[in-house]
């Protein structure tokens, strides 16, 4: 795939993956249109002189329907259409469900499910034949495990809305692949906590290095595919998901129940 000229709009573009993924699409010669809260000048000169192709970025609030908005508005005034667009943005909150604040469920729910749902819809006729949308899920969108109840759902959600654009998009080529990462070394393992338990420790060994997922993110992108497990995990995950998933869920709630799971501590 040669990826000089396409026009590629990435969100939460300098988070852990997001970063990762400006800098090698931009030295592929992608344009991207990076899209965060906040861009620095730095990291956005930064990926300017990475790339031969054109950069543009957006300050933008992607939790309300206004910021989304504003997203669509600006990417049909400055490029009309694109090629891409990569579903990136996300957070977490842990926590046993009724610990967890309901505005920062709601705000969960925002940014990881909503706001694809409404930018994939108001740039539904900007995408070009061929195209193709990414959805960066999880894990979570495989297995439903206890402490994340609302980055679960969202994780869950935005899965199925990839299979169902894929089938939808077919006449138009348009492929709409669904990622799901293992943990890694990213910002998202530092997530707010609530309740009176705490964290649980994740030994290293089970974190994937963020450089080899965008690596094999990217190659999954030119094969166009529409499933990608990053590493093993991800790998037995899905095969957990979906040949023994009634073993899984009696063996959390077995932990849940002996105190074990790091909700349950301390309740």
């Amino acid at each position: 795939m040669d990826w000089t000229g396409k026009k590629i709009l990435l969100t939460g573009a300098t988070g852990g993956f997001g970063s990762r993924l400006a800098r090698q699409l931009s030295t592929r010669g992608a344009s991207l249109f990076l899209v965060d809260l906040k861009i620095q000048p730095e990291f956005l000169k930064e990926i300017q002189s990475l790339s031969n192709g054109d950069v543009q970025s957006l300050n933008c609030d992607l939790s309300n329907e206004a910021g989304c908005k504003k997203l669509v508005s600006s990417i049909k005034r400055k490029w009309k259409d694109l090629d891409m667009i990569i579903h990136n943005a996300g957070i977490a909150r842990t926590g046993a469900f009724h610990h967890v604040p309901l505005d920062e469920t709601e705000k969960v729910l925002s940014v990881n499910l909503l706001a694809p749902i409404r930018i994939s819809h108001g740039l539904h006729e900007s995408i070009r034949n061929h195209g193709m949308i990414v959805h960066i899920s999880s894990v979570a969108g495989l297995l439903s495990p206890a402490g994340l109840a609302s980055y679960a759902v969202t994780k869950w959600g935005i899965r199925s809305l990839g299979d169902v654009l894929d089938q939808e998009l077919v006449n138009r080529n348009i492929r709409v692949l669904n990622i799901h990462p293992f943990f890694t070394r990213t910002a998202i393992l530092d997530s707010p906590t609530y309740g009176p338990g705490s964290a649980a420790a994740i030994p290293s060994w089970l974190i994937d290095d963020p450089d080899r997922v965008v690596a094999g993110m990217i190659r999954a992108m030119e094969r166009r595919k529409r499933r990608y497990l990053p590493g093993l995990m991800a790998r037995m995950s899905y095969f957990g998901s979906r040949f023994m998933p009634d073993v899984i869920h009696y063996l959390s709630r077995r932990q849940v129940a002996s105190g074990k799971h790091p909700i349950a501590r301390h309740n």
